[in-house]
């Protein structure tokens, strides 16, 4: 059977028209022949293959992800064992200038990979946080001022990333954010001001908890704060130098800040409002809120446990039945 395409039709039905025109004027009809409207052809070319958003999310989201981390890992091993025939402040030059990099990549690729431009801008913090860190070690801290300056110079990168994941409603940002503020506390390494910094970190994952709502925010803070207080009442071992696994002696601060922490963390039960999604209702999420804030409580009073024991404070065994209860009613509230 014989094809015909859309030209071909149309020319023919325009020779039709031609002819019953003139078999109209012959007949004497006076009418008037309009002609056929032609169809609009896109003149766009479809492409053969549209673009498989699959493979463009393994490659953004994956492949990417992975490069970015490989090369931040491989600066902070260069930073942290230096290469002896290297001077020693080249790892810290090394670490800025790809941090930079990363950095402005991030703005450049913002619009059209905001995830990637994420990693990049968290990755690029980090470098600049271990970089500026190693600068210090580099001069040298013989000093209690230079000492100081060190510590106000990391806390000042936390609060600078800090307000940047505020900017981009970025939870991941924000974890990164707390991790680099959380980490400044284990070096200042002062009993009343890392335990302060520490407890900053509890408020701020309350914060953001309240302005994302997004559960694994509170999560990974909550846990955060624990860890790194138990690394510093296990005496900082992995940032003191040679000193190993020792119980710090302040006793008071230790289980005071302990307390406090389980405080602030549970508090966001009084004033946030579970709001339904898409996946989950109202009750779904208010159980959601209140079994975490039940298993803050539970924690706290498990590292609070722990700490009187390895504190052997004596005759203690009554108040530390009702602070356990203290911290699971914190739960329940």
């Amino acid at each position: 059977m014989t094809e015909y395409t859309s030209h071909q039709v149309i020319d023919y039905l325009k020779s039709l028209d031609q002819r019953i025109s003139s078999l109209e004027e012959r007949l004497g009809f006076n009418s008037v022949s309009e002609p056929l409207p032609e169809p609009e052809l896109n003149s766009k070319p479809i492409d053969d293959e549209m673009p498989d958003s699959f493979e463009f999310n393994i490659g953004e989201y994956w492949f990417a992800y992975i490069g970015i981390f490989i090369l931040m890992v491989g600066c902070l091993l260069l930073m942290g064992h230096p290469i002896g025939a290297f001077h020693p402040v080249i790892p810290s030059v090394i670490g800025f200038t790809v941090a930079i990099g990363m950095y402005y990549f991030g703005n450049f690729s913002r619009e059209s990979y905001k995830f990637l431009a994420l990693h990049l801008w968290g990755a690029s913090y980090i470098l600049i946080f271990f970089a500026t860190d190693q600068l210090f070690q580099y001069i040298g801290l013989k000093s209690v001022t230079a000492e100081y300056l060190r510590d106000a110079g990391l806390l000042l990168i936390g609060a600078l990333v800090w307000i940047n994941s505020n900017r981009h409603k970025s939870s991941y940002l924000n974890a990164v954010s707390l991790t680099l503020v959380a980490f400044t506390a284990l070096v200042i390494n002062r009993p009343s001001i890392t335990l302060a910094i520490i407890l900053g970190v509890a408020m701020l994952t309350v914060y953001a908890f309240k302005h994302s709502g997004r559960i694994a925010v509170f999560i990974y803070g909550s846990l955060l704060v624990y860890m790194v207080h138990l690394h510093w009442a296990l005496g900082n071992p992995f940032l003191s130098s040679g000193a190993g696994v020792a119980v710090v002696p302040q006793a008071g601060l230790d289980l005071t800040f302990l307390l406090l922490y389980t405080i602030v963390l549970s508090s966001s039960l009084f004033w946030f409002k579970p709001v339904p999604t898409e996946e989950t209702d109202a009750a779904a999420e208010e159980i959601m809120l209140y079994s975490n804030a039940l298993a803050n409580g539970l924690v706290g009073g498990i590292c609070y446990t722990i700490m009187i024991f390895l504190h052997k404070v004596p005759d203690i065994m009554s108040f530390e039945i009702a602070m356990f209860a203290v911290y699971f009613i914190l739960g329940v509230v």
